[in-house]
């Protein structure tokens, strides 16, 4: 019997061993293929969600209950091929009213958005930039426009609580006036692959509810002139570990003690100098 023979004889004597083996062998590289795929969807689905969420941001700082001057963005030189932008960044609940007045849609934990044109540097524009923004209009993602059932045009309104020093819960806390009310119109709604319709800094599993602002009009608003919560940086040659340490290191030479909400003030009756600050308590 040749070599050829004898191979053949014993796949024949040995054929369900065999095929046991082949299918085992094809059911794991089944497995192995689709996990790897599934794995490679899962990993491409996240980076397209952070591009949607931060655009070109690299780094940045949010403060919350703290403002700072947004001048404090022109401060920083970051390179030429960089950008820094203010933003100031409120929690809101907003509504729409049908023909009669009457409530027809609700959302809440919407974030509105203070901005001003360097913001747009942070996005993948691939047409022209969204329009520019008169007083009172709006920029909306699709997550808000579909609960709310807006469309370029129409009115809806938002309902903020006014930033203040005090803690709403403080003994000395006024009661009056702890709302600012905003009617609002849609100049656009925009997308979410290229002009950051879904901008977070917060991780979270679904798309916010996003309003889009003049920075200058929700400051007059807020009653928050100048005043700013947050800043996005971005720079070409740097990694984000770069540009971070940059920005800290520069921080320290352009940070003032009006960023901080603090002043010093001469007083002449006892020959010393206060440090003030419209809070109850100074930050450590």
């Amino acid at each position: 019997m040749t070599r050829l023979g004898l191979i053949l004889a014993s796949l024949r004597h040995h054929a369900r061993a065999h095929v046991g083996t082949l299918l085992g062998a094809v059911v794991a590289a089944a497995v192995l293929t689709g996990s790897l795929v599934v794995g490679d969807s899962v990993k491409r689905t996240l980076q397209d969600q952070a591009k949607q969420r931060l655009g070109h941001v690299q780094a940045a700082v949010e403060l919350h209950d703290r403002f700072f001057r947004d001048d404090l963005a022109a401060r920083l030189n970051l390179g030429d091929q960089s950008a820094v932008a203010p933003i100031l960044r409120l929690n809101a609940a907003g509504y729409r009213e049908n023909e009669n007045g009457q409530v027809a849609a609700r959302a809440n934990n919407i974030q509105l958005i203070g901005i001003n044109d360097t913001f747009w540097r942070f996005a993948y524009l691939k047409a022209n930039r969204p329009p520019a923004l008169e007083e009172g209009e709006a920029l909306i993602n699709p997550r808000l426009a579909k609960q709310l059932g807006l469309k370029a045009g129409d009115e809806f309104r938002l309902r903020i609580a006014k930033p203040s020093v005090l803690p709403r819960d403080a003994p000395l806390s006024v009661a009056e006036d702890l709302t600012v009310r905003l009617r609002l119109t849609v100049a656009k709604e925009i997308s979410p692959d290229s002009e950051l319709a879904n901008f977070n800094l917060r991780p979270g599993a679904t798309a916010p509810y996003n309003v889009f602002v003049p920075l200058s009009w929700l400051q007059e608003e807020a009653e928050l002139p100048e005043r700013a919560n947050g800043l996005l940086a971005w720079a070409a040659q740097s990694t984000p570990e770069q540009l971070a340490a940059q920005a800290n290191a520069q921080l320290q030479d352009v940070w003032q003690l009006a960023d901080a909400e603090l002043e010093l003030l001469e007083n002449e009756e006892d020959d010393v100098i206060d440090l003030r600050t419209d809070r109850i308590f100074l930050d450590a």
